[in-house]
């Protein structure tokens, strides 16, 4: 599961690592930049303590403890778990406080530790026992053990030069407690060794089991030990310390050595799970990585990052995540750290890396956009440039779009030129094959290299911008060459792939061509979605299938019998823009996309299986991916950043169930327990919660129910809020999934409410009053509500009265006969049949809507539609009109009074197309907002001042009015009629919108 990051610097220096770290500072929460020490506890919280108090980091968020949480003394030094998972601290001043419930607890015996602390410049609690006594490393005086009663016992002597190395203490990481001041594990009398030899004791704080004597080797001064631990790891390592000048290291069987390593005070000190270790330093050696070769007892490599902070502790965390704790930038964490880091002796450049090619166990070959090619030796370590080689070929420098090695032939072919591997040491210009046409022209960059389905053949298919051909494998040189794009429909050539059958595929800018034998360019018998898209990369499989790789459709599978399946971000996908994929041997697809890297198998029916993918959240230094090669499990990618090696992690089979963090109850927070009763009546139920999976950043899926028999509800919040529950009994259950797609066990509790009292005697005698009180009060309003009533219906009936006076527009009615008379008189008979049937359906449906009084949304649709055509007709053509609907508007569910809408249409013609000659136009758009209908009638017209209103002949609309207030209020409080005078961008009167929103009934429901 490790990522190895390719970087450059002298083979035994500090070298920088190209590790990328995600900070968590003050802006993220924690309340200081000064961290000392960091622990995780057995649900998997990180905590942190710095100079402002004690944190706590789930993933999401920090939760700070201070002295609002009874930490008297904000400065923590150290953490350490004790009995039944207690978490303790100690402190600044020496004080110990310990966590109860969400507060914490001053030790009982913190007025011992300040008069201990007087004497010392350091006291830092080691561990807890389970009597509840202390194990204390006193500075300078050795490691103390505190009774609860308060008796004091010393566990070492105070012995001049020698040193006691503690073994990890159940409860504690090992050197817990680590800081810039205290040195975790290590005590002795003085830092200083005043001889030339040192006596080293190792065991638990109970009994020192191993004595090692160990001559120091000479500094120009008295050695100063800076930290040393004892470790029970199953590593290799047994014990390490450091001092001015060497690293003394054990391994488990065998005697100390020491190297040489300058660097600043070390404060703490932890080995990896690949044989090498990590030292945490002060300003300018940052974090150092140390690796060692077991047989010449020799640092192979030694990387540093983070150079510019002080860091004060590292460790791993469960999912084996790297945090480090820096004295000036808070905490830096790495979900997959790496132990070596490809210490090659020359710098690769940081430019955009476009390409590598792998050869098999010795080396890679990285081309970039800088011009660069360079090699690198996975024996001697070493990366070498090897073009340019000459300062006068950095003018001519071009891109390595692609590097290809050809194993069979061991040659190696570039955008440019051909060589035979491995390039000579002092190999010059004349090393270098050339390509030229068959006619002696220069052919331009090749951008793609292919090998044909039949993997014998002597050649391999190129494209550049505006050729195609193929290169002789043994010799490198240009064997056919066809350069006839030019001037063509089609366009960009990316790829030329010669498939099972011998047909010349070729993946162009505007999709999938075909060189036929004759030499012209056509479209091939392969028809797929996507053929018309960008194919990048073309590949036949065993089965005879096709992949085509696709900027922006994904990848294509295409069988001889015409199926078809697209892979996308659907199916989990990177990205649908796909660079680059790679086939191996057991049909293991590898995709490079331009939003990361995809591994996944295919079905024998072609459809995707296990498709896992991977971005920057994994350790990958960009997700922009140009170019990859695959040996086993081990990826080489050429990125936007530069050329790392990824190893592919395992998959993610475990899956942390979530930790209920607070239940609230109406607004305030519950006792959390396996099964919680509460009280009858409750409202309002929120349930937090949270998994602690730092793998994923926050974004994590769950999924929750509240009843074994309901279907899961997912999400990806961290609260659940039931409004309503019922008195009765719930089980609930919340889990969430990994990374990989792992559903976790629930975490899961009983929530019980019980009936309301109402069938006490007290409830209902309580009840018996309330009900004759009701009968009372209801009486005595019966008769105001019923002369209101017969008020409103009075009321009611006038305004009926009123809109069936106003149904039919006389002035309408006059204008429709003068107009069918008209045409007869014009001799336009059809035309006045045709006037006179839509007149007369609109005056039919017009009577059958003042019957009924509601109608359906599609028959209030038709009448407007017979009107507006009976108006544009009779308006010689001066205006057209539209009728739209939204497109899930079920026309015949919904029933709306007649006659509302009318009104303002017939305004809409009369005012607002009167002064037009042509160009007129009306719509009218119908949507639902929920159980409201909302119209739009919008003209062109010449608009109105607000202040003069309607004009005073619109009756209907003045009823129309009316009948829309004695509608219920809408849910959002809007107008029910809004009316706009709308203007175009110079600000000049552009028409009219009125807007309505009228009450209906759903008869489905």
């Amino acid at each position: 599961m490790f990522i190895v990051y390719c970087w450059a610097g002298a083979a035994l220096g500090a070298q920088t690592a190209q590790l990328s770290f995600k900070n968590l500072g003050t802006e993220a929460g924690l309340p200081s930049s000064e961290v000392y020490v960091s622990y995780e506890d057995h649900q998997g919280y990180i905590w942190f303590g710095t100079d402002n108090g004690l944190a706590r980091y789930n993933g999401y968020d920090f939760d700070i403890f201070d002295s609002r949480h009874g930490l008297q003394d904000v400065v923590v030094f150290s953490i350490v778990s004790g009995p039944e998972n207690t978490l303790w601290v100690s402190t600044y001043t020496g004080r110990v406080f310990y966590l109860e419930g969400d507060q914490f607890v001053p030790y009982e015996n913190n007025d011992i530790l300040l008069d201990i602390k007087r004497n010392t410049p350091f006291l830092v609690i080691l561990g807890v026992e389970p009597s509840g006594s202390l194990i204390l490393n006193v500075r300078h005086e050795g490691i103390l053990r505190l009774t609860r009663n308060g008796t004091q016992e010393w566990l070492t002597d105070r012995q001049q030069d020698a040193m006691y190395l503690v073994e990890e203490i159940e409860g504690r990481n090992n050197g817990q407690g680590l800081t810039s001041i205290n040195k975790g594990n290590l005590v002795f009398p003085m830092p200083w060794v005043r001889q030339d030899s040192l006596v080293i004791h190792t065991g638990n704080y109970n009994e020192w089991s191993e004595k090692h004597y160990l001559k120091l080797r000479k500094e120009p001064r008295l050695p100063y030990v800076s930290y040393g631990a004892k470790f029970n790891t199953e590593g290799p390592w047994d014990l390490a310390f450091v001092t001015t000048r060497f690293f003394y290291g054990k391994l488990k069987g065998e005697d100390i050595f020491s190297v040489p390593l300058e660097t600043n005070a070390v404060n703490y000190m932890m080995p990896d799970n690949q044989g090498g270790i990590w030292l945490c330093s002060s300003l300018g050696s940052g974090l150092l990585h140390l690796a060692f070769d077991p047989e010449t007892k020799q640092i192979t490599t030694m990387d540093s990052l983070l150079t510019e902070y002080s860091i004060s502790y590292c460790m791993y965390d469960r999912q084996g995540g790297l945090w480090i704790s820096t004295l000036d930038k808070g905490v830096f964490y790495n979900a997959f750290p790496t132990t070596v880091a490809c210490p090659m002796r020359q710098k690769l450049p940081n430019s955009r890396a476009l390409s590598v090619a792998l050869v098999e166990d010795e080396g890679v070959y990285a081309g970039f956009a800088n011009g660069e090619l360079h090699y690198v030796d996975f024996n001697s370590m070493e990366s070498r440039k090897i073009y340019p080689n000459d300062p006068a070929q950095e003018e001519n420098l071009f891109k390595f779009y692609e590097v290809f090695y050809d194993k069979a032939y061991g040659r190696v072919h570039t955008s440019k030129f051909s060589f035979l591997h491995p390039f000579p040491q002092n190999g010059s210009e004349s090393d270098l094959q050339r390509y030229f046409s068959p006619e002696g022209g220069r052919v331009k960059p090749i951008k793609r290299l292919s090998i044909p389905w039949d993997s014998t053949a002597g050649e391999l298919g190129f494209s550049a911008s505006i050729e195609i051909g193929t290169l002789d494998r043994a010799s490198g040189r240009v064997k056919d060459f066809f350069s006839t794009f030019d001037g063509k429909d089609v366009q960009g050539p990316q790829y030329l792939y010669v498939d099972k059958g011998g047909k010349n595929l070729i993946g162009t800018l505007h999709g999938l061509y075909e060189l036929e034998e004759s030499l012209e360019i056509g479209r091939p018998d392969i028809d797929f979605s996507g053929k018309d898209e960008r194919v990048e990369v073309i590949h036949q499989l065993k089965n005879g299938a096709y992949l085509f790789g696709t900027r922006g459709n994904g990848i294509v599978y295409f069988d001889p019998a015409g199926k078809e399946r697209v892979i996308n971000i659907d199916d989990g996908l990177a990205s649908n823009m796909v660079r680059d994929f790679i086939v191996d041997e057991e049909e293991v697809i590898y995709v490079a996309t331009l939003n990361g890297l995809s591994v996944f198998r295919l079905t024998p029916d072609g459809e995707p299986l296990d498709v896992r993918s991977f971005g920057q959240e994994h350790g990958i230094v960009s997700d922009e991916i140009h170019g990859l090669e695959v040996a086993q499990d081990v990826v080489w990618l050429a990125t936007s950043e530069g050329v790392m090696r990824f190893s592919i992690p395992p998959k993610d089979t475990t899956s942390y169930p979530p930790i209920i963090t607070e239940i609230t109850v109406d607004g305030t927070p519950t006792l959390m327990d396996s099964r919680i009763k509460l009280r009858p009546g409750t409202k309002n139920i929120q349930i937090d919660y949270c998994a602690i999976d730092f793998h994923q950043e926050g974004n994590i899926a769950y999924r929750y129910r509240i009843d074994s028999e309901d279907e899961w509800t997912q999400t990806d919040g961290v609260s659940v809020i039931y409004p309503q529950l019922r008195p009765g009994t719930y089980h609930f259950e919340i889990a969430s999934k990994s990374r990989d797609g792992v559903w976790s066990t629930p975490t899961s509790f009983s929530l019980i409410i019980p009936q309301l009292w109402y069938r006490t005697l007290f409830a209902q005698i309580l009840f018996a009053l309330m009900l004759i009180s009701g009968l009372v009060v209801a009486v005595l309003r019966y008769g105001h509500n019923r002369r209101k009533e017969q008020t409103l219906l009075i009321q009611i009936n006038n305004l009926e009265r009123s809109a069936l006076q106003a149904q039919m527009n006389p002035h309408f009615v006059f204008n429709c006969l003068n107009s069918i008379q008209s045409f007869i008189l014009q001799d336009q008979s059809m035309e006045a049949v045709s006037y006179l049937g839509l007149f007369a359906n609109l005056v039919r449906q017009t009577l059958n809507a003042s019957a009924k009084g509601t109608h359906s949304l599609r028959e209030e649709i038709e009448m407007l539609d017979n009107y507006l055509r009976l108006e544009k007709l009779r308006f010689k053509e001066v205006f057209n009109y539209g009728i739209h609907q939204a497109p899930d508007l079920p026309l015949d569910d919904y029933q709306i009074p007649t006659l509302l809408i009318q009104p303002f249409i017939e305004n809409a013609v009369i005012h607002g197309m009167k002064e037009r000659e042509s160009g007129g136009r009306i719509d009218v758009y119908f949507s639902m907002e929920g159980s409201e209908l909302e119209v739009s009638i919008v003209d062109n017209g010449p608009g109105f001042q607000k202040q003069h209103g309607f004009p005073r002949k619109s009756m209907g609309i003045e009823i129309t009015r009316r009948r829309l207030e004695m509608m219920p209020p809408t849910p959002d409080g809007r107008k029910r009629m809004e009316l706009e005078t709308l203007r175009d961008f110079e600000g000049k009167v552009a028409g009219t919108q009125i807007m309505l929103m009228i009450f209906t009934r759903n008869l489905s429901e």
